[in-house]
């Protein structure tokens, strides 16, 4: 499994690093896919442009998009998350809708398969969270395509560990880790 964001990149620059790194099948993972500096990114045009080379998209933004609401229950269950945002995505990946989806996400990854966000760097998205879920949770090794030739492998973040069928992230709850 892997993860890109699409960033400020033209969507020819895009493109060829979905190549480069052989992905056959690209699942969106944002809440509202669409971009109004960057229309090549809006979900109807990427997927006819990703069909065009070649490789399969699918919107999963319902399931696995960010922008979830907060709950003060979110604070006490995931200290080690700065970001309140992150916090609530953690919270909404204890329910069962997300674990469904991840196995659909799972059962449905035609070879090479990317999650896709608008965030470069991972550690500032969403998808840097369903990747620990993917490691810890699932035992699916996860890489970023960071750039042209640039990829690295996921690190788990540091509070998190394996709480029942999911995550927590508290470990070291004294500091604030992200």
């Amino acid at each position: 499994m892997w993860t890109i964001g699409h960033s400020n990149r033209r969507y020819a620059d895009f493109l060829a690093l979905l190549r480069q790194a052989g992905i056959d099948q690209v699942v969106d993972v944002r809440s509202h896919p669409a971009s109004s500096r960057f229309p090549w990114y809006d979900r109807s045009r990427l997927e006819t442009g990703l069909a065009e080379a070649g490789i399969a998209y699918s919107w999963a933004g319902k399931a696995f998009g960010g922008r979830r609401k907060g709950h003060p229950a979110d604070d006490e269950r995931h200290p080690a998350l700065k970001r309140s945002g992150f916090r609530a995505y953690a919270r909404h990946m204890e329910d069962n809708a997300f674990s469904e989806a991840v196995d659909r996400l799972l059962a449905g990854a035609a070879g090479a398969t990317s999650i896709m966000c608008a965030e470069a760097e991972p550690l500032r998205c969403h998808r840097s969270l369903i990747a620990d879920y993917l490691e810890i949770v699932r035992g699916e090794p996860v890489s970023h395509i960071m750039g042209s030739g640039r990829r690295q492998s996921h690190a788990v973040h540091p509070g998190a560990r394996l709480a029942g069928k999911g995550l927590r992230y508290d470990r070291n709850h004294t500091e604030k880790l992200l």
